[in-house]
Parts: C-alpha cells; sequence; structure tokens
C-alpha cells in the first residue's frame, strides 16, 4: 500500500487526483508531479529517442549466449517505457483540466480506475490522451459520471474512426440527436458515408436503428447543438411531432459532449438547423431557432 503523504500545498482537486491514481503509478505526494508535462512530453523528440537508445544499448551489451531472452527484456522494456510516457502524459492533461475545478468527497471506484490506467498506458495519440485526461478529470469531480465501456472503447478506437465519428458529432444536438432525411447513402453523405454509419453503430457510438424518431409532446422541448445554436420546439397543441433522427448511443452522446469544444463548426449547421426547423413547422411545430436562425 503506498502511503498517500507529502500534499501540502496542492488544492483539493489536485490531491484527490493523487489519490486516486498514485498507488498504481507509484509515487506519492507533491512527487507525483515531478514528471511534469514539459519534461514527460518526450515521444517523437531527441530525449525520447536518447532514453529508447541507452535502453538497447543496455540489453544488446549482454551476453551473445543469452541474445533471445535479452531480445525479450529489450522489448519487454522499451513497451513499459512507452507505457508509462503514454500514463504520464495522460495524468498532466487531467490535472490541467481540474486546476481550479471543485470536486466532491466521494472516491473514484477502484475498479473504474483500474480500468482508466490500463487504457491509459495502451494509448499513444495525443488527441485520444486528452479526451481520457477530461474523463478522469470528470470523473474525479463528479464519480460514476463514465462508464468503464466508454474507456473500453477509447482504447480500441483509431485515430480514422474518431474523425469519421466526429463528423457526425459536429451535428448533433446536445441529446445525441442528428437530425436527417433518410438514413441511407444520400440522407447521410454530409456526414461521411453509410459504411461509416455502419461501422460505427457497431463499435457502438450510433444507433443502429434507421427509423427512429424524435417526438416532441412538451411545450419547451429544447434541442441545443453545436456553437449553442439552439432549437425551442412548442408542440403548438399537436398530440404529436415526428423528427426523424440519427441518435447517438448513450457512450456516443458522452464523446460528443467531449469532442465538441475541438470541433469545427460545419459551414452549413445553420441552413442544417433551419431544415429541421422548417420541418417540425410543417408538421404544426411552433419553433424559435436561434442565433440568427429567423432571419429567413
Amino acid at each position: 500500500m503506498v502511503e498517500i503523504s507529502n500534499l501540502t500545498g496542492l488544492e483539493k482537486p489536485i490531491t484527490k487526483l493523487i489519490e486516486t491514481v498514485s498507488e498504481a503509478i507509484g509515487v506519492v505526494g507533491n512527487n507525483f508531479f515531478e514528471f511534469d508535462a514539459k519534461k514527460i512530453h518526450r515521444i517523437g523528440k531527441a530525449e525520447a529517442e536518447a532514453e529508447k537508445q541507452r535502453i538497447i544499448s543496455q540489453a544488446e551489451a549482454q551476453s551473445e549466449a543469452s541474445q533471445i531472452l535479452e531480445r525479450a527484456k529489450k522489448r519487454m522494456a522499451l513497451e513499459q517505457y512507452n507505457r508509462q510516457i503514454n500514463l504520464e502524459n495522460t495524468l498532466v492533461k487531467a490535472r490541467q483540466e481540474l486546476e481550479g475545478k471543485e470536486v466532491n468527497d466521494t472516491p473514484v471506484d477502484v475498479d473504474w480506475t483500474a480500468k482508466f490506467l490500463g487504457v491509459a498506458q495502451e494509448v499513444s495519440d495525443e488527441e485520444v490522451q486528452g479526451i481520457l485526461a477530461k474523463i478522469l478529470a470528470g470523473e474525479v469531480q463528479q464519480p460514476r459520471t463514465y462508464s468503464r465501456r466508454l474507456l473500453e472503447i477509447l482504447r480500441n478506437l483509431s485515430k480514422e474512426e474518431l474523425k469519421k465519428f466526429g463528423k457526425f458529432a459536429a451535428y448533433a444536438s446536445h441529446d445525441g440527436h442528428i437530425y436527417v432525411d433518410q438514413v441511407n447513402s444520400s440522407g447521410l453523405s454530409k456526414f461521411g458515408s453509410f459504411n461509416d454509419f455502419i461501422k460505427l453503430s457497431e463499435i457502438g457510438l450510433i444507433n443502429d436503428n434507421d427509423t427512429l424518431v424524435v417526438t416532441f409532446e412538451d411545450e419547451a422541448d429544447n434541442e441545443k447543438f453545436i456553437g449553442e445554436r439552439e432549437l425551442l420546439v412548442d408542440s403548438g397543441g399537436n398530440p404529436r411531432i415526428d423528427l426523424k433522427m440519427i441518435l447517438l448511443t448513450t457512450i456516443g452522446k458522452q464523446l460528443a459532449v467531449l469532442l465538441q469544444p475541438q470541433l469545427d463548426i460545419p459551414a452549413d449547421i445553420d441552413e442544417y438547423i433551419q431544415r429541421a426547423k422548417k420541418e417540425l413547422e410543417r408538421q404544426g411545430a411552433k419553433v424559435t431557432a436561434r442565433p440568427n436562425l429567423d432571419n429567413d
């Protein structure tokens, strides 16, 4: 058991982050942040290469009689080195996410933390590391916010798949709704392709049902999109107003929210929202679109 000590002078969010991960990474207290962003951000840089070459040279200097064993040791050392760098990069980013934030006193689930650390050490892509850092920071702030299934999806998600999902997420409302005319090659062309839709459905980010609709029945339904664009929908006394949608899964919605601050606002987002507005109005709904979407 690693003793948590020497935490003086640290903000509460950082203290809780240390308490969450310190046993697993083998450091305590203020020593936790001896690996700062400048020091450990070494992948692809001269310092990382020099360290790897030192490991290789050490291994190759051993007796030729144990070459196979030494090659295995070299490989394992390099793997562990890269894993530690991946993990430390992610933890530094999480620390930055937590600075100045409020946290509650509920401890993070031990099994969740173990899953997170196992995933983080395998991820070398900086964009995904940034997403993982936001997840850890969010979980430290409010435990049980993010599922272990989301972590597992991120472990296996390729950069290309993340990019394809981002095209869908850029059009999604905060509730994970994406308006479409038809779920086919033509209707999905603005997001990518029908094959992209199928692949992301198989991964578990998009609901694979192609006949889903969102029903607006309340007087104050709200759809908020990227860039804080918003539709306020009043059913206008109609018992049922339907809008054909692609629906993100619960995991997909969580990932879309994490991605949205870094997504480019689509050039046709206003036109896209206007089309949804007109379809709702065609069915009798009273719709207010903001900002600057009513001047058509």
